[in-house]
């Protein structure tokens, strides 16, 4: 009798010590609900013409009911499919409103729902990010989204005038206090080419070039259908190449469009542009008019108090190069123009 009880205990110790392993396995193997759930939408259109604009719809942020998100920022971008590199982007509030964007009036973006709606709790959070399998406890004690509420779902139709030919997609990222959330990539769209098996493409180093600096161009365009004969730059100084992989280098600071035009064997062509920035090589000239003087203060102070107008865009505003452009830039190039040998310009870091 006792030999029956011991295998019969034994049994049941097995049996729950299985359910303990099984239970283990699945509460290991199966992933946290994602706390956000991210899409890029849909572009309407998959070819337009260089200055079209193109429309994202069904743009959308799904915040878990359970948790609470403290969303600082949204940022949609816009990246070259072949070399990866971001062409355009517009940072925007939850509610839609536009904090910054390149180009300059690239982009606008609608609010489809009632920002007001949106509940907003204090508490503690555990959120999971389904792209990256990553999980992280947010202790910021608020946010959107609250126990009792549905799941939040923001949504936005976002559209982007193209300002250079090539092929793109897109991404969004989310920005929270303590983690960003990222989309995957949105579907492929081209713009301003009418061959598809003839896509025109190219990347160049330095990536901050100036002034009188060699910069090395790098052709990557793709040819399905027979073979590339032919290339031609225009570097919008006056200036062209035929060769492949040119080397140019620029006399003016400035903004320039390079194109790059090429031709296959069936005697098909298609053409790429894209803005080159080349900086001034004068350390502190930020507006990069040549010389460094009042108005480059006016030009990093503007850029340091948000105005969108205002970019620093032929020096990074690191003049006194500790890797930040902030207000001690500022007050660095101030003391220089005032005469204080003790400050003095510095190169950017980036060059």
């Amino acid at each position: 009798m006792e030999h029956i009880h011991k295998n019969t205990f034994n049994k049941i110790l097995g049996m729950g010590i299985s359910i303990c392993l099984l239970s283990l396995i699945f509460f290991i193997l199966l992933p946290p609900a994602t706390s956000v759930i991210i899409s890029t939408g849909i572009p309407q259109q998959s070819q337009v013409e260089v200055g079209e604009t193109i429309h994202f719809n069904n743009v959308n942020i799904t915040i878990r009911s359970a948790e609470r998100i403290p969303i600082e920022q949204v940022i949609f971008t816009v990246y070259s499919a072949i070399t990866n590199q971001v062409m355009a982007f517009v940072k925007f509030d939850i509610t839609g409103q536009i904090i910054n964007q390149t180009p300059s009036q690239s982009f606008s973006v609608s609010c489809l729902f009632n920002p007001s709606s949106i509940p907003y709790g204090h508490g503690y959070s555990y959120g999971y990010d389904e792209w990256q399998g990553t999980q992280h406890t947010f202790d910021h004690g608020y946010g959107y989204a609250q126990p009792g509420f549905s799941d939040i779902s923001l949504l936005y139709e976002i559209s982007y005038q193209t300002h250079l030919s090539g092929r793109f997609y897109a991404k969004l990222f989310v920005e929270s206090v303590s983690h960003t959330f990222i989309s995957t990539e949105s579907q492929a769209f081209m713009v301003g080419i009418t061959n598809p098996s003839l896509i025109p493409e190219f990347t160049y180093l330095p990536n901050s070039p100036v002034n009188d600096q060699q910069v090395n161009f790098s052709d990557l365009s793709l040819c399905t259908e027979g073979f590339i004969t032919l290339w031609w730059w225009d570097f919008d100084d006056g200036y062209a190449s035929y060769d492949q992989h040119p080397t140019h280098s620029f006399t003016h600071a400035g903004i320039y469009d390079i194109t790059l035009l090429i031709t296959n064997n069936h005697g098909e062509s298609s053409s790429i542009i894209k803005q080159v920035i080349i900086y001034s090589k004068i350390p502190g000239d930020i507006n990069g008019d040549g010389c460094v003087n009042a108005p480059d203060v006016r030009y990093l102070a503007l850029y340091n108090c948000g105005n969108p107008m205002y970019d620093p865009l032929f020096s990074n505003g690191d003049v006194n190069n500790d890797g930040r452009i902030n207000s001690a830039d500022v007050r660095y190039l101030a003391m220089y123009l005032c005469g204080d040998p003790e400050y003095i310009p510095l190169y950017p870091l980036s060059i």
